[in-house]
């Protein structure tokens, strides 16, 4: 009212220190003059914290110092790189067919893979060589062939196809009548082939065992 300009406390340090953009003074008994002040220099701004001074003069001097001091510790410039455009846009998966040729399709009767043997010569696999005397042979007889020991007759079926088509090259000439399932001495199950060349039986045998199937010959 009287037109009178009275001044905050601020007012010191927001004059004496060039760049000051904000402040706060305090006082207390126990913790005596504190300053909060933020300055901006350019793209650089510092905000410092001071308690326990002794006088408000005292502290726009310490203020300062702890200002220039800020100021001198930052980097003129940032080094940064810009990031790589994101490529956002859609891509069609691709798909790839691939042609696979199965040498012989798993079928479900005896008699059709014989059928599909005639039919596909990629199903021959290597065997046992025959015996060059065939009376050595004939002398052995026919024989019978066990393979596979199963808990019950249901595993047997299933496995049984398995077994056919591991060894179908050997099997053409043979009369289905004389594979069968039946129960072995072992109180199981087996897949028993009935009167056999011997050389069959080995070849049998020899590819059986390959695949750790168990495998006997045995006479009538």
């Amino acid at each position: 009212a009287s037109g009178k300009t009275i001044r905050n406390t601020n007012y010191k340090f927001l004059k004496q220190y060039r760049g000051a953009s904000g402040i706060k003074t305090g006082y207390t008994n126990a913790a005596g003059h504190n300053l909060a002040a933020a300055a901006k220099r350019g793209d650089k701004r510092v905000i410092g914290i001071l308690i326990g001074t002794n006088s408000s003069s005292e502290r726009t001097k310490k203020m300062a110092k702890l200002l220039d001091k800020a100021f001198s510790a930052i980097p003129q410039k940032k080094s940064m790189s810009k990031l790589k455009p994101l490529n956002l846009t859609k891509k069609k998966p691709i798909q790839e067919i691939v042609k696979l040729t199965v040498p012989l399709a798993k079928p479900r009767y005896f008699e059709s893979m014989l059928r599909s043997l005639q039919n596909n010569d990629n199903a021959r696999v290597s065997i046992k060589k025959q015996n060059k005397d065939e009376t050595a042979d004939l002398n052995k007889g026919v024989v019978n062939v066990q393979i596979g020991m199963y808990k019950n007759k249901v595993i047997a079926e299933k496995d049984m196809p398995n077994i056919l088509l591991l060894n179908i090259d050997l099997l053409t000439n043979m009369e289905t009548q004389s594979i069968k399932i039946r129960e072995n001495k072992e109180k199981g199950f087996s897949i028993f082939f009935d009167k056999v060349t011997y050389t069959l039986a080995e070849n049998l045998c020899l590819r059986t065992r390959s695949q750790e199937t168990v495998c006997s010959i045995f006479k009538n």
